[in-house]
């Protein structure tokens, strides 16, 4: 991992900030924030990542688990939502006392600073307002990350978090082993199967835990096909869907209707048409 240098000193230096998310290719997971959770469970397929063996909320970019990339072609970000991660790129965070200045950080080697740029670092002896953002954005990320500890580990405590796997390739060949499962997900049919009991009891203190469940639920359908593990026999007879004991609940079969929790499309189904337009999406990931 490179050396990283605080802005200040490189406050005689000038910056130019990436202009496309061709830097995504090389990494497979990136942190989201508390505040964005539910944003991005509407673009982004949640997974949960082990570092020095604590669990950590964040999003995949690795398109072998995704049925529609990050980024096109011209690596131009292509989800509806920018999280935070990807808007703070390439700056990194410590916590050095709050200042801007000292907490601000770049790899050494970094190619977006130098003699030459756009961006004036810092003028005197006062960071450039819109780093200052970018600072304000990495501490938000950091508090977000947080503040999910305690829910996650009621997840696992829980038994709610299962691996991700490869799907197989185009050929059909099964992908290669890599050791260690990389990601993890909320297993669906055990978190429908919790009893009221253990659904209280997550939520007595607060409600993040349910939050971050359903969230990373609702966000596997941005999943490939053969992402998520099939389900044991045991489990899915183990008790009634969700669906169904809301259905009880509210009584709903005296309704003339009919629930339908299906998927209208599978995101690998989308093609684009031909002769349509591309959507380049930012030109870059600064703040305005």
């Amino acid at each position: 991992m490179a050396a990283l240098r605080p802005m200040r000193e490189l406050t005689a230096l000038r910056l130019s900030l990436p202009l496309d998310q061709g830097w995504i290719r090389n990494i497979g997971w990136l942190p989201v924030g508390s505040s964005e959770l539910h944003l991005c469970s509407h673009s982004l397929a949640l997974a949960v990542r082990f570092q020095a063996a604590r669990p950590h909320l964040g999003f995949l970019v690795d398109p072998r688990y995704l049925g529609r990339p990050q980024i096109d072609s011209h690596f131009k970000w292509q989800a509806g939502y920018i999280p935070l991660a990807v808007r703070v790129h390439p700056f990194q965070l410590r916590d050095a006392g709050g200042d801007p200045l000292d907490e601000l950080m770049l790899p050494a080697d970094s190619p977006h600073v130098g003699p030459a740029g756009p961006i004036e670092i810092a003028h005197g002896a006062r960071l450039n307002p819109q780093l200052i953002a970018i600072h304000k954005l990495l501490a938000t990320l950091a508090a977000g990350q947080a503040s999910f500890a305690t829910a996650l580990d009621q997840l696992m405590i829980a038994n709610l978090l299962v691996p991700l796997q490869l799907p197989a390739t185009q050929d059909g060949a099964a992908p290669r082993a890599t050791g260690e499962p990389s990601y993890f997900t909320v297993d669906h049919q055990r978190f429908a199967a919790l009893p009221n009991g253990a659904l209280a009891a997550m939520a007595r203190h607060d409600f993040r835990t349910i939050d971050i469940a359903v969230a990373t639920v609702f966000s596997q359908r941005f999943l490939a096909r053969g992402v998520l593990p099939d389900a044991r026999p045991s489990e899915r007879s183990a008790a009634p869907s969700l669906d169904l004991q809301i259905q009880q609940l509210i009584h709903v079969d005296t309704f003339p209707l009919a629930l339908d929790d299906g998927l209208l499309f599978h995101p690998e189904d989308l093609v684009a048409e031909p002769g349509g337009e591309r959507h380049d999406g930012p030109a870059s990931t600064l703040p305005k």
